[in-house]
């Protein structure tokens, strides 16, 4: 398992749910927390062989959170 921590701008539960629309998902790290805590960190379960379909999938992890970064800023800005 790999344990990710991103910019608190991130809510990974959010983050799943748009993940879930291309077939994508990750365990949102507040699942592990009692209080909830922990919402802008995931786990991603690295067991499996890379194949091309799983490093799609991991890109898309990072598009898309980079995408919840950058709609943040912009609502700063």
């Amino acid at each position: 398992m790999l344990w990710v921590e991103l910019p608190a701008a991130v809510d990974c539960v959010r983050l799943n749910e748009r993940l879930a629309q291309h077939a994508i998902h990750v365990a949102p790290g507040s699942l592990f927390s009692a209080s909830g805590k922990f919402r802008q960190c995931l786990r991603l379960n690295y067991a499996f062989t890379l194949t091309p379909a799983i490093e799609n999938a991991v890109r898309t992890v990072g598009e898309l959170a980079a995408e919840m970064v950058a709609d943040a800023r912009a609502m700063l800005a």
